[in-house]
C-alpha cells in the first residue's frame, strides 16, 4: 500500500504542474499563431505588385523582395513546426492526465460494485437463512405428523 501512496504523491505533483505547463503551451500557441499571421500578411503584401511598378523596379529591389519572401516563408514554416510540436505536447498531456481521471473513475466504480456485492451477499445470506428456517419448519411438521 505504501508504494501506491508514493505514486499518488508523484501524481499530485504532476497535476500541480499541469496548469503551468498548460499556460506555457497556450503562450507558445499565441506566439506561433501571431508569427504565422504576421509573416503570412507580409508575404501577401510583398507578392502584391502592380505591373507598371514591377517593370520599373530594379533588379536589386526584386532580389531584395525575393530574399524577404524566402525569409518570411521560412518563418511561416518554423511557426507551423512549433504549432505541430505544441499540438503534440497538448495531446500527450491530455492522454497522461486523462489516465489519472480514468483511474479515479475506475476506483469509484470498483467501490460502488464492492458495496453492491456486499449488499447482495447480505441479502443472499438472509435468503439462505430463511430457506433453512422454512426447511426446518417443514421437516418439523412432517415428523410430527401434521399434514
Amino acid at each position: 500500500m505504501s508504494s501506491s501512496g508514493a505514486g499518488g504523491g508523484a501524481s499530485v505533483q504532476k497535476r500541480a504542474g499541469v496548469p503551468s505547463q498548460l499556460a506555457n503551451l497556450q503562450q507558445q500557441l499565441r506566439e506561433s499563431s501571431s508569427a504565422l499571421l504576421e509573416n503570412f500578411s507580409e508575404l501577401v503584401k510583398l507578392s502584391d505588385c502592380d505591373n507598371e511598378t514591377s517593370i520599373l523596379n530594379s533588379l536589386a529591389i526584386v532580389q531584395q523582395e525575393h530574399l524577404e519572401i524566402q525569409a518570411r516563408t521560412l518563418a511561416i514554416v518554423r511557426a507551423c513546426e512549433k504549432l505541430s510540436e505544441v499540438t503534440a505536447q497538448l495531446k500527450t498531456m491530455l492522454v497522461v492526465n486523462d489516465f489519472s481521471q480514468i483511474n479515479a473513475s475506475v476506483e469509484e466504480i470498483n467501490k460502488q460494485f464492492s458495496t453492491q456485492l456486499k449488499a447482495n451477499e447480505s441479502k443472499s445470506n438472509d435468503l439462505e437463512q430463511s430457506a433453512i428456517q422454512i426447511l426446518n419448519e417443514s421437516e418439523f411438521y412432517m415428523q410430527s405428523g401434521h399434514t
